[in-house]
């Protein structure tokens, strides 16, 4: 017979918002769970912005180096991604078994696993040791966004964010498609890393829900770096070409 567990609330999803809310909830003095089936602390800290931004301060150290070599500063300076990389990692290794300590320090229970509804106040826990069923007056559903997928023959030759993220090696060649800001973000990393660049826009432009004004500045900055821009384009299909 399959346990069950009886909260006040219930929170699916343990990213940036589903902890807030389970801290609150916790602090109105509510009987709390967290259930994840992935990383504790979610897309921002473990694979989205906080990552990100480790990877991006090497390369806005050298851009700044640059920008001064004959006046005043002396040398070469160039990025060792690996290193960079380990930088990063060292970060984000500790933060879902840190994140989940959290939560139960503060009487927050925390459960590991996909989880599905079987009626509107229970879900089901697919854990480790077995499935447990979870009651609760309230539920909160934070399961936040994932990549979407390209739809093409060769997909699964292509890599997503949180992979470009983790990449052990920068390659030489790097092409990403779309252009909107993530794209524009990880292009400008790759660039600085070394690798060619180009973009494959479905649009006309890059970040076209940004000022028209702003987006042509940018754009002539990112060419200066080298980056290519193919608008109007639709990737059909990627094929392996050798290695």
């Amino acid at each position: 017979m399959t346990e069950t567990k009886h909260y006040d609330v219930a929170i699916i999803g343990a990213g940036p918002a589903g902890l807030a809310a389970a801290d609150d909830v916790k602090r109105a003095g509510k009987s709390v769970v967290v259930i994840e089936k992935y990383l504790w602390g979610g897309t921002c800290p473990n694979y989205g912005c906080d990552p990100k931004k480790i990877l991006l301060a090497g390369i806005e150290a050298k851009e700044s180096f640059d920008f001064l070599a004959g006046d005043g500063l002396l040398g070469d300076v160039k990025i060792e991604w690996p290193a960079l990389m380990a930088r990063k990692m060292h970060f984000t290794e500790s933060i879902p078994e840190r994140t989940q300590s959290q939560l139960e320090s503060v009487g927050i229970t925390t459960l590991y696993g996909p989880a599905h509804f079987i009626n509107k106040d229970t879900v089901v826990v697919h854990g480790v040791a077995g499935d447990l069923e979870v009651q609760a007056t309230d539920w909160v559903v934070s399961v936040g966004q994932r990549p979407a997928t390209l739809d093409i023959p060769g997909a699964e030759l292509s890599i997503d964010s949180e992979a470009f993220l983790s990449l052990p090696e920068m390659p030489q060649h790097v092409t990403i498609v779309g252009g909107g800001y993530i794209a524009i973000e990880f292009a400008g990393i790759a660039a600085g890393a070394g690798a060619e660049v180009t973009l494959i826009i479905r649009d006309s432009e890059l970040l076209k829900d940004f000022d028209s004004q702003y987006v042509d500045i940018l754009t002539k900055e990112l060419e200066k770096r080298g980056i290519k821009f193919y608008y109007n384009t639709e990737v059909t299909a990627i094929t392996e070409n050798a290695d």
